[in-house]
């Protein structure tokens, strides 16, 4: 497999477990927006998952093709069995989406987190708009059939974005974490969470219910100078809830 000269692709590989590569495969098309950004296996052995990005159309292992809305950059997972690639999905609208993250509970059921831009950003039935000025973040659950159970969104005027997921031990809770920039909104379907930062940017932690999506719970820490984020979070078998980043001042 051989990307373009001014272009970049996807791959993924399996690595045995004495230290050979057992099979590697590459997918792309004619931009430098195709790369598989996460993989995660499924608690119960049967299937690997791996997400990433695209624009405009792409033929995927399986014989998959997509295209991204208007030739924009849109997001996708891949569910792969012994037997071969399950199933591809997408979603995305019009503008820059980005996936960053992914995690599998033990039915098998995805959770991805990312940012996305533009207007009625497509993820199965949930459209999702971005605030004007910026990205938002959004995260979403995808079923183990592939289809969307539901997204979500965060942000506000700036540039928001995702970075990394968790699941409490009983996953019922999705932590999220990234950052947020100025005054942000965590939209539901009644109650929505509002969240302002101590200065151009603040790392935060949101809690959403995996069932349905909403947002529990938002928190954020930072100082009063730009660049707080959290890169990575995780949960022990306790339940405490860590995360790592960085700070500025």
């Amino acid at each position: 497999d051989q990307s373009g000269a001014y272009t970049s692709d996807a791959y993924v590989g399996f690595l045995d477990v004495d230290g050979t590569w057992s099979s590697q495969h590459g997918w792309g098309g004619d931009s430098h927006f195709d790369s598989a950004n996460s993989v995660a296996p499924s608690p119960t052995g049967d299937y690997w998952y791996i997400g990433g990005t695209f624009a405009s159309t792409v033929e995927f292992p399986g014989g998959v093709t997509l295209t991204s809305r208007s030739g924009s950059v849109d997001v996708w997972v891949m569910q792969i069995a012994d037997a071969g690639v399950q199933w591809v999905t997408q979603g995305g609208g019009t503008g820059v989406d980005t996936l960053r993250n992914i995690v599998v509970d033990s039915s098998d059921a995805l959770y991805a987190v990312g940012e996305f831009d533009g207007v009625l950003a497509s993820y199965g039935n949930d459209r999702l708009t971005a605030n004007s000025g910026g990205t938002d973040v959004w995260a979403g659950k995808i079923a183990v059939d592939g289809s969307w159970t539901w997204a979500k969104k965060g942000g506000g005027a700036s540039d928001d974005m995702g970075f990394s997921l968790a699941l409490s031990n009983d996953e019922s809770i999705l932590y999220t974490t990234g950052l947020i920039a100025g005054q942000t909104t965590f939209e539901n379907t009644a109650n929505t969470l509002m969240g302002n930062t101590s200065g151009a940017s603040d790392a935060f932690v949101a809690e959403s219910n995996t069932s349905t999506g909403e947002w529990q719970g938002l928190y954020l820490a930072g100082g009063p100078s730009g660049g707080d984020r959290g890169w990575a979070i995780d949960v022990d078998a306790a339940d405490v809830v860590h995360t790592a980043g960085r700070f500025k001042g």
